[in-house]
């Protein structure tokens, strides 16, 4: 009778032990879920915004003397956007545009510290929809 006691308290044990490790994988299983989607339903909701901008860079000067960059930027189709981002090395410059629409074009002039590499961009879209460019 001892040893089927003994027996049955290790089988009530292991069940436990069984039990706490469901719950605990469970839970961690559910936490990495919740992550990825959430991640991805944010990465898909702004990469849709930011394909739905369609833009050209032409033109595009640097004048060293007055380290002054140049360009003009146009929307070639889709939605309007009010403000770019100029970026190189370090330095980065948030241009308001007067809602530039549909066909639409502005010339830009900043003063542009020149890095490896100049990015142009619709605000939030540097991952998405970013034009590079190397200026020598």
């Amino acid at each position: 009778m001892e040893g089927r006691t003994k027996k049955v308290s290790v089988l009530v044990f292991l069940f436990g032990i069984f039990v706490l490790l469901g719950v605990i994988i469970g839970g961690w299983l559910y936490s990495m879920y919740t992550t990825n989607v959430g991640f991805t339903n944010k990465a898909t909701a702004t990469a849709l915004r930011c394909g739905d901008y369609s833009f050209a860079v032409e033109s595009i000067a640097f004048d060293p003397s007055e380290k002054v960059v140049s360009f003009t930027i146009t929307n070639l189709f889709g939605d309007r956007f009010d403000s770019i981002v100029v970026e190189s090395g370090q330095t980065e410059h948030q241009i308001n545009l007067t809602g530039l629409v549909q066909g639409g074009s502005e010339t830009v002039s900043i003063p542009l510290e020149l890095g490896p590499e100049v990015l142009i961009y619709p605000q939030g879209c540097r991952e998405n929809n970013a034009k590079r460019f190397s200026i020598r």
